[in-house]
């Protein structure tokens, strides 16, 4: 560790910055047999090589004859292939371990006035209320029994006295300091998770989702108590299949099927989430301000109102917070990437109905009318003919929205949308696409909002959104152009992890390929550690964007993974002729 200059455990390039001011040879020559060397000299190769010796020693294969040659010269992409293969361990938590509750307990924000450390089990599982309660006793932990909340005043006192919400089985976690099981993330972390092998793993999250519906009337958020009256963007049938589809399992596919129902019915088809239209909304179930200020992370005074409170809480739900797309009432809105889920939920609770009723059952049939009805609907009210682009529609004032942004590509992935319509957003494309990937929102859109930077708009980039306009372009045909997509986004993410020790982030500015993002609570994250450092003790990356580098590289052709691996940047890469990064150009519609 000679090259170690700065003395962190690891090699990085602060480690070759200070090698070039000293007039250091930043380099290690290995021999590899009589005549055979290489010279090995870039932070990233470094950084691999003395991982991998690390890894020997610390599994007792130190004092064997010769060099791991073949895994230390192995190629980028399946270096940090293996890396994430095995960076799920440390991201794995569970609701029935007190220390690594506490950890999770520890990161909020919220803390108990009291000081009392609360974890919340469903009153109506009398099982795990008798097995937790010596445990926690034993921690210095309370056991609340929790039935279902459905007032203000139970959703206050959840804030009040904040805690963890009790789940089943193991789960992952987000990493940095979202040690939590979440929403929406946790899709993405189970496809990146199921690329990785561990089917058994994103079966328990499933049956976690379930779970949480069966105990508190939605999969909520995360599994933190001021979380609760929040639900998140809705994904469950599709991770179910997603996973009955490696190993299937009927048993799972009926719970799942009698879960969904109700949150299809419950969550999103009635109550505060429904609209008259049909369509659906993101709305809290609690009122007032959120029991996370956040007020410290941003750059300006956030208004304090019921209605501003109402758009805060909606837009932490919908997944997307913070941003500019719908202004400061989220919850007037019918959002684009919502609704599509929901068709692509309605669709996929019929296909698990008729795999277990039969091609002919009657529910199935029901859920598919209701998704079709959906479209129409959703096509009436979010396609933009002239702009080529899906927006979307402020009920309230009964006028469709003008903000670009990522949600256009939601139909294509979801797969309502039509041909000549999903040509269209194709061609919108340049109005996103960066150096490093595909911008949450167009710069046009985000200039013409003013104010503040905020992370979910124009000029950054995350991990769910490059999945989603990669997927559903090549859905429908569009290869060269999620080609672009992908290629970008890989190339930035690797160029970065390469040059500090594995670094992934759970977000990036896409525009100058950077990791630092400046914005509200700035970026979490981590990098594989310390080489001496038990493995243990890794909580490598962030855990969807780990899942992105997975996925988007399984999409991409032998050609271009070995391009990646020779560090040809994006811009030398052959794409479509009317892909241009970053443009603002006139949209066209294509016919």
């Amino acid at each position: 560790m000679a090259l170690d200059l700065d003395g962190d455990g690891c090699i990085t390039a602060r480690d070759a910055e200070r090698a070039r001011a000293i007039n250091l040879r930043f380099a290690v020559d290995f021999q590899l047999g009589p005549g055979m060397s290489v010279a090995l000299a870039s932070p990233e190769r470094l950084a691999h090589v003395a991982d991998v010796l690390a890894e020997e020693i610390l599994e007792g294969r130190g004092d064997v004859h010769g060099l791991p040659v073949a895994r230390m010269l192995e190629r980028r992409t399946v270096a940090l292939r293996r890396l994430l293969d095995r960076g799920w361990e440390g991201l794995v938590r569970r609701a029935d371990r007190f220390e690594r509750l506490g950890e999770a307990l520890a990161q909020m924000r919220v803390k108990s006035p009291d000081g009392k450390w609360r974890l919340y089990v469903p009153a109506e599982d009398k099982q795990a209320l008798k097995k937790l309660r010596p445990q926690a006793a034993r921690h210095g932990w309370e056991v609340v029994a929790l039935r279902e909340p459905r007032e203000q005043a139970e959703w206050q006192r959840l804030m009040r006295e904040p805690g963890m919400a009790y789940l089943p089985k193991p789960y992952i976690v987000p990493g940095g300091r979202f040690m939590q099981m979440f929403g929406w993330d946790s899709y993405f972390n189970g496809r990146g998770a199921l690329s990785s092998g561990h089917v058994e793993l994103v079966r328990d999250m499933v049956e976690n989702h379930v779970y949480a519906l069966e105990h508190y009337g939605k999969i909520p958020n995360s599994n933190v108590s001021i979380h609760l009256s929040r639900t998140q963007p809705p994904l469950l049938p599709r991770l179910a299949l997603e996973v009955h589809q490696r190993q299937p399992d009927r048993r799972m596919l009926q719970r799942v099927a009698k879960a969904a129902i109700r949150e299809l019915e419950t969550v999103f088809r009635s109550g505060p989430r429904a609209t008259e239209s049909g369509l659906s909304r993101y709305k809290d179930d609690a009122e007032g301000p959120d029991a996370e200020d956040l007020s410290a992370f941003y750059g300006e005074q956030r208004p304090d109102d019921v209605e501003f409170h109402r758009h805060d809480r909606a837009i932490r739900e919908s997944g997307w917070d913070m941003c500019h797309r719908f202004g400061t009432a989220i919850h007037d809105h019918e959002p684009v990437c919502l609704n599509s889920l929901l068709y692509q939920y309605e669709m996929d609770l019929a296909r698990i109905l008729r795999l277990l009723e039969g091609a002919n059952s009657p529910r199935a049939a029901r859920y598919q009318k209701a998704a079709k009805a959906r479209v129409r609907t959703m096509r009436a009210r979010f396609w933009d003919e002239g702009r080529g682009m899906f927006f979307d529609h402020d009920f309230v004032s009964e006028k469709r929205s003008q903000y670009e942004s990522l949600a256009t590509f939601y139909p294509l992935w979801t797969g309502w949308a039509s041909r000549k319509e999903a040509a269209a957003v194709a061609a919108a494309l340049p109005r996103f696409l960066q150096a490093g990937g595909v911008s949450s929102s167009s710069r046009a859109s985000r200039e013409a909002a003013g104010g503040e930077d905020l992370q979910w708009d124009w000029p950054f980039g995350w991990a769910p959104h490059q999945i989603v306009v990669v997927e559903g372009l090549r859905r429908y045909g569009f290869h060269a152009e999620a080609d672009q997509v992908a290629y970008r986004w890989l190339s930035m993410v690797m160029d970065i992890a390469g040059k500090h020790n594995g670094l992934i982030k759970e977000k990036y500015d896409v525009v100058r390929c950077s990791a630092d993002v400046p914005v509200e609570y700035g970026n979490q994250g981590a990098d594989r550690g310390p080489y001496m450092a038990p493995r243990a003790e890794r909580t490598l990356g962030f855990a969807w964007t780990n899942a992105s580098v997975l996925l988007l590289l399984e999409g991409l052709s032998a050609e271009l993974r070995e391009t990646l691996d020779v560090g040809v940047s994006a811009e030398r890469v052959p794409g479509p002729s009317d892909v241009p990064v970053g443009g603002n150009e006139p949209l066209r519609a294509i016919s």
